[in-house]
């Protein structure tokens, strides 16, 4: 059986954001393998595993793959932007997650001592300062205006960020701004350029496939469910991977 509820969502957006969660787990993983394994254990079996998350972090594969992967989520952010009834809401639980991350992930950095854990400024804050500006942009009332604002927007990051990122350059202002890096290291750090534009496009392209009506609710295929389980809920799915993630290093680290 199919809940009511599962069968009013675009169970494909829920399957391909799935997907990319999925993706981002696995990437974050590797990391984790890679930078705080070999400070735990110097087995045998931890630094094989640590070869092997470094190799793949370093890969040519990984490193074109992931722009298209990160681009694609937050695209489908602004899509599901676009479709919620009360972005507001969705704002300040946004707030009080990136709040609660911030302050986790500083106490672990301060208990355990690994500089660079901290989380200042990542995907979540990322997203609340997207979803902020589109409940501000959508007060207008005026569909053509605001388009032509989300748009228009979305293109000047774009080229800002293509013409002036200095992977030299660092700073606070460049590096929430996106285009250098912040002067100390984070455990994830996503600048305002160019990913807010790209949710801009996602909220464009939301609206268009909600008028010429190509965003039709169905259940998912069985098969499918486990990925557009984890894609409805990416959210909770984002705020629990990373510890459970931990203490599978803290169990590999005692072999």
């Amino acid at each position: 059986m199919t809940s009511d509820k599962t069968s009013k969502r675009v169970f494909y957006i829920d399957l391909i954001r799935g997907f990319c969660v999925l993706i981002m787990i696995c990437d974050h993983f590797m990391f984790d393998c890679g930078y705080m394994l070999p400070s735990l254990s110097s087995s045998p079996f931890a630094q094989a595993l640590t070869s092997a998350a470094v190799y793949y972090w370093y890969h040519p594969v990984r490193l074109i793959t992931r722009g298209v992967i990160i681009s694609t989520f937050y695209l489908l952010c602004g899509i599901s932007t676009s479709l919620s009834r009360n972005n507001l809401n969705r704002v300040l639980k946004l707030f009080i997650v990136c709040v609660g991350l911030t302050i986790v992930t500083y106490t672990f950095d301060a208990i355990f001592g690994y500089q660079g854990f901290v989380v200042w400024f990542g995907t979540l804050h990322m997203l609340t300062v997207a979803i902020l500006l589109t409940v501000l942009i959508e007060f207008i009332k005026n569909e053509k205006i605001k388009t032509v604002i989300y748009l228009s927007s979305a293109s000047i990051m774009i080229i800002l960020h293509a013409i002036f990122f200095d992977p030299n350059r660092s700073g606070i202002f460049v590096g929430l701004l996106g285009i250098g890096y912040l002067p100390f290291h984070t455990g994830d750090t996503v600048g305002i350029m160019p990913f807010v534009g790209i949710v801009f496009i996602g909220v464009v392209v939301g609206k268009l496939l909600k008028r010429k009506r190509l965003l039709k609710p169905s259940a998912p295929p069985t098969p499918l469910r486990p990925a557009c389980f984890v894609g409805r809920y990416a959210l909770l799915t984002y705020i629990l991977h990373q510890p459970l993630l931990l203490i599978i290093i803290l169990l590999f680290s005692l072999f």
